[in-house]
C-alpha cells in the first residue's frame, strides 16, 4: 500500500457485491464502490478468505442470492487502519 494521503477521511469504505451459491460458495466478487482505491485489493483478499456462507432459501429450497458487503476502514494513526463490515442482503 502506498503512502496514506493526509486528507483521507477518518473512515473509508469498500462495497463488494457477490453471489452466494446454493452450497454457500462465494461467486463473482466485484468492487461496487470505494472511496480510496488503495483498499480495493485488501478488501477482495478479505472476501476471498471468507469461509462458505449460509445460502439463501425459498420455501426450504436453497437458492443463489446476491449480497453486498461494506468493509469500513477506520484511521487510527497516519498509516494504521482497522476494518469492520456490514452485509446487505
Amino acid at each position: 500500500m502506498g503512502e496514506v494521503p493526509a486528507d483521507l477521511y477518518d473512515f473509508s469504505y469498500v462495497s463488494i457485491g457477490m453471489i452466494i451459491d446454493k452450497d454457500g460458495s462465494i461467486l463473482y466478487p466485484e468492487i461496487l464502490d470505494s472511496d480510496w482505491r488503495e483498499f480495493d485489493a485488501e478488501a477482495m483478499r478479505l472476501v476471498n478468505m471468507m469461509p462458505k456462507w449460509k445460502p439463501g432459501s425459498i420455501d426450504g429450497v436453497k437458492v443463489k442470492n446476491r449480497v453486498m458487503v461494506d468493509i469500513y476502514y477506520k484511521k487510527l494513526e497516519k498509516s494504521c487502519f482497522v476494518f469492520d463490515s456490514y452485509v446487505w442482503k
